[in-house]
C-alpha cells in the first residue's frame, strides 16, 4: 500500500488548499535564501559540495588530465597539464547548484509519526495539516495539466513549464568527498540527513524559461476531491 500524503502548515492558511484550491509552489533559491532556521530553509538545496581539500590533481609530461569528480554536466573545474599539478588548499570546499526548480513539498508515510516530527519535535513546526487523495505522481500532473496560476491571471500552468516530475526525497550526506570519486549532479530530491525526519517527498515543475518570481499561486479545480482536512490544531 502507498504511503500516505500530507501536507503540513499553518492553521491560518489551511482554507486555502481546502476552501480555494490554492497552494503555493516556490523555486529552490527561495529555499535557499530563507532566513529562518534551517528545517523549512536550506542553504543546500539542489548543491552538491565537493570537499576538494588536499585533492591533488596532476598529469604526466605531453598528457593532459582533469579532476575526476565534478559531477556531471558541470565540464571540469581544473586541469594539469604537460606534467603540471594542481592542489587545493586545506579547507576548499566547491559547490555545484543546478538549474532553478520551482516545488511543491508534501511529507509521506505514517500519521502520528509524522505528526510528531512536524508538529511537535520541528525547529519551526506547524500546527494544521490535510491529507492528500491522490497518489503523489497524479497530483502532480493535476497541478501540471488542470490548475492556473494566480499571479498570471489565471493562464493555465503548463503555459510556463517544461514538464513535471515527482519523487521521494533521498536524504544523504550534506558533502561529498573528493577521494570518493565522481560527485552526484545536484538533484531537488536529494537533501541532507538532517532533514530526514520530514520525510518529504515533491513535485518539481521546470519552468520554459526564468519566471522573475521566487513563488506562485496554483489554483487546482475541485480541491474537495484532491484534499481533505486532517487537523487544524495540533492532536
Amino acid at each position: 500500500m502507498a504511503p500516505q500524503l500530507f501536507k503540513f502548515l499553518k492553521s491560518a492558511h489551511l482554507d486555502n488548499i481546502l476552501i480555494h484550491g490554492t497552494i503555493r509552489i516556490s523555486t529552490l533559491s527561495y529555499f535557499r535564501a530563507w532566513e529562518g532556521g534551517r528545517w523549512i530553509g536550506d542553504p543546500n538545496e539542489a548543491t552538491t559540495t565537493v570537499a576538494a581539500s588536499g585533492a591533488v590533481v596532476a598529469s604526466k609530461p605531453g598528457e593532459t588530465v582533469s579532476d575526476p569528480w565534478t559531477p556531471p554536466g558541470f565540464g571540469q573545474i581544473v586541469k594539469a597539464s604537460d606534467g603540471g599539478k594542481v592542489i587545493f588548499s586545506g579547507g576548499a570546499r566547491i559547490k555545484f547548484r543546478g538549474a532553478d526548480r520551482f516545488i511543491f513539498c508534501v511529507s509521506q508515510g505514517e500519521r502520528d509519526q509524522l505528526v510528531q516530527a512536524m508538529c511537535r519535535d520541528a525547529e519551526e513546526p506547524y500546527d494544521a495539516a490535510v491529507r492528500i487523495l491522490l497518489p503523489l505522481e497524479l497530483l502532480a500532473h493535476r497541478i501540471f495539466y488542470r490548475s492556473t496560476i494566480v499571479e498570471f491571471g489565471g493562464e493555465p500552468t503548463r503555459w510556463f513549464f517544461a514538464s513535471v516530475s515527482s519523487g521521494s526525497v533521498a536524504y544523504d550526506a550534506d558533502e561529498h568527498h573528493h577521494s570518493a570519486g565522481l560527485a552526484p549532479a545536484p538533484s531537488a530530491f536529494r537533501k541532507d540527513r538532517h532533514f530526514a525526519a520530514q520525510s518529504e517527498a515533491r513535485i518539481v515543475l521546470t519552468p520554459h524559461r526564468d519566471l522573475g518570481r521566487e513563488w506562485l499561486t496554483v489554483k487546482l479545480p475541485h480541491p474537495e476531491k484532491l484534499f481533505v482536512e486532517e487537523f487544524r490544531i495540533i492532536p
